[in-house]
């Protein structure tokens, strides 16, 4: 259903590669952050391409670094 919405452009999601990664591969949705990190337990931060500069959408990708870096 948060896969659906993120597509649809009515939201982001936390994914899973496995679950998205057609998604992906076919544009529907798109990795807001250049590096990746492999990792077991890894989460990604999904949208629309052209929601990419959107203020809520840059708003949380700030935060998300934020406190995923630990400052």
């Amino acid at each position: 259903m948060a896969i659906q919405a993120a597509i649809s452009g009515d939201g982001v999601v936390l994914g899973r590669t496995t679950l998205i990664e057609r998604d992906l591969a076919e544009g529907r949705l798109v990795r807001p952050f250049d590096e990746t990190q492999s990792c077991e337990l890894a989460y990604y931060l999904l949208h629309r391409k052209e929601s990419e500069n959107a203020p809520p959408v840059v708003a949380l990708k700030e935060w998300l670094q934020h406190i995923a870096s630990g400052d």
